[in-house]
């Protein structure tokens, strides 16, 4: 339970419950003690009803990498993960800033798949910058 009451309570209430049963012969202490156990778990039950019945929330994690994994393998992998930022920034380009981007001509995608890594990085650079200009 997450109020400061609720343990309390339960161990009252069985600690009075225990009593009770243990002082058979005493029935005025009895009675007490099992006044003490009634009074907690109905405090117990005016408690959750109070709060109401929360269920545990379940939170789903994807399977497999996310997008950001994605764009981070494609700088890694060579020849097809640049295939795969070019195209990744084609779909980008028609998507936010304009519908009618054409996509990269092969020979084009040649051309950017031999760029060397700060060349690359460049051209993804300028391609993003020009997106964000866009939108």
């Amino acid at each position: 339970m997450r109020s400061p009451f609720g343990w309390g309570l339960v161990a009252i209430a069985a600690a009075a419950t225990a009593v009770a049963i243990w002082t058979q012969s005493n029935t005025g202490l009895a009675l007490v003690a099992a006044a003490t156990a009634i009074v907690a778990a109905s405090l117990l039950f005016v408690e959750v009803g109070m709060r109401g019945w929360n269920p545990p929330v379940r939170t789903t994690h994807p399977s497999g990498p996310g997008p950001s994994d994605k764009v981070r393998a494609a700088f890694a992998s060579g020849r097809l993960g640049r295939e795969s930022m070019v195209a990744l920034l084609d779909r980008l380009s028609r998507t936010t800033s304009d519908p009618t981007h054409p996509s990269t001509s092969l020979e084009q995608l040649e051309t950017i798949v031999r760029m060397s890594p700060e060349d690359f990085r460049a051209y993804v650079r300028a391609r993003v910058e020009y997106l964000e200009a866009r939108s």
